[in-house]
């Protein structure tokens, strides 16, 4: 179970998890680790990133979305545990989320700033938005055509089209 694959952590460490959607593997970032496992506790594979890791979590085809406080912002593949796209901000990273079908990637760093990427072009994003209020999280629409910005609260900063 979940409760006693956690009881392996020390109390004092800052832990960030994620399960898959089809429940059968956990996403793990400690420190400046993002660790992928299996629920019956085989470790799939680990990436060292750049800075302690400030968010992790699955796509929906089982890739793993994760950010760390030095703007790293790294996509890992479900079938090649490596990086395979990263993208480069100014300041920690809040949230790091994609459309249902990976094409788009939306970031939010701690000074509010909000970027969309493409996943097969991380050069230069499509857009990007400076927002007054620190972002605590972001969630799509169940068709992906709007984007819900919350602050660390969980009220509703803004919606945005994503299209």
């Amino acid at each position: 179970s979940v409760a006693s694959w956690m009881s392996t952590f020390p109390e004092d460490d800052n832990i960030l998890i994620d399960i898959s959607d089809n429940s059968d593997r956990l996403v793990v970032g400690q420190n400046s680790n993002v660790q992928v496992t299996q629920l019956d506790n085989r470790l799939i594979g680990v990436v060292i990133a750049d800075g302690t890791v400030t968010t992790v979590g699955f796509t929906t085809s089982g890739g793993v979305l994760f950010g760390t406080d030095t703007g790293q912002v790294g996509y890992i593949n479900s079938l090649i545990l490596q990086i395979n796209v990263e993208f480069r901000h100014e300041s920690a990273i809040r949230d790091v989320i994609s459309t249902d079908d990976e094409s788009l990637i939306v970031v939010a760093e701690e000074n509010g700033t909000i970027t969309f990427w493409q996943l097969n072009n991380s050069v230069l994003p499509l857009r990007t938005i400076q927002l007054d209020e620190t972002v605590g999280s972001l969630e799509f629409s169940e068709d992906n055509t709007m984007l819900f910005i919350r602050d660390v609260d969980g009220y509703l900063i803004t919606t945005l089209l994503t299209q």
